[in-house]
């Protein structure tokens, strides 16, 4: 009853009395729009892309603004061309005397006008870029359901040190290697990521074992020495620490090639 009243943002106690009264009775429902969880995260999705969109045409607008007020142009319009087409019109009115020289002058600023709002673009075009980039792997991240040795984002790192590249294309994601779609050697269907980062783990041992824990190492008289060479570590943990004490990144692709190597005669590397 209460999460029914609170759904209907109505006092639950009014709720009660209206569904137990014998005789009919009005309850004031407000108007309510509800949204299951993948419609709301479409919505989410569809507010950014537009927003995006409007911040997009209002950088250039300022730009527009800008540049009419400080080389003085008056028309009409907010958009590039339409500027362009005033400011030769005004530096061919203003230059009747010597129309070669102002006009060279002047076309070595629309160029450079021309070059900012192309960098302008450029900048925009990355930024949208690598926001594609981070949602699609959120995506594929939160599709892996498995534990590793390595958290998923430092598994895919290390995926993408070895040439692997995350893709989407309508609204299907895909696994690149080197270039090439990895696929379904029956069905040439492209693989699932959680499919290809598994069988990633398992290639460089990182799919955490079932078996019970390796016996400490013997110390002590008789026992092996624990003296290792400098710049050698036994564990992931400890080689972490050393490179964070050095302030270098442990997602680098430095730090995952080491962690490769360490692993590969040292099984409990990663434990």
């Amino acid at each position: 009853m209460n999460q029914i009243a609170a759904l209907l943002f109505v006092s639950a106690d009014d709720l009660s009395a209206a569904l137990t009264a014998e005789a009919e009775t009005d309850l004031v429902i407000p108007q309510i729009t509800s949204f299951k969880n993948e419609e709301l995260e479409s919505l989410k999705k569809n507010l950014k892309i537009q927003h995006y969109g409007e911040g997009k045409v209002a950088g250039l607008e300022l730009g527009v603004k800008e540049a009419k007020e400080r080389y003085g142009i008056e028309f009409e319009g907010k958009d590039i061309p339409s500027m362009m087409d005033a400011y030769k019109k005004k530096i061919i009115e203003e230059t009747k005397t010597e129309p070669n020289k102002k006009i060279q002058e002047q076309d070595g600023v629309i160029a450079n006008l021309k070059a900012v709002i192309s960098s302008m673009q450029g900048e925009i075009d990355d930024v949208k870029n690598k926001h594609r980039i981070s949602s699609i792997q959120t995506s594929a991240l939160n599709s892996v359901t498995k534990e590793y040795m390595l958290a998923k984002h430092d598994l895919l790192t290390l995926m993408n040190t070895g040439g692997y590249a995350i893709d989407e294309e309508n609204g299907k994601i895909f696994v690149k290697k080197n270039g090439e779609t990895i696929r379904d050697e029956k069905t040439q269907d492209p693989l699932p990521f959680d499919v290809v980062m598994d069988e990633f783990a398992k290639e460089k041992g990182l799919v955490k074992p079932d078996a019970a824990p390796p016996a400490p190492t013997p110390t002590g008289r008789g026992g092996k020495s624990t003296t290792k060479p400098p710049a050698v570590f036994t564990t992931y943990k400890e080689m972490a620490a050393a490179f964070e004490a050095q302030g270098k990144s442990t997602y680098g692709h430095e730090f995952m090639t080491k962690a490769m190597e360490y692993s590969k005669d040292n099984p409990d590397f990663f434990n």
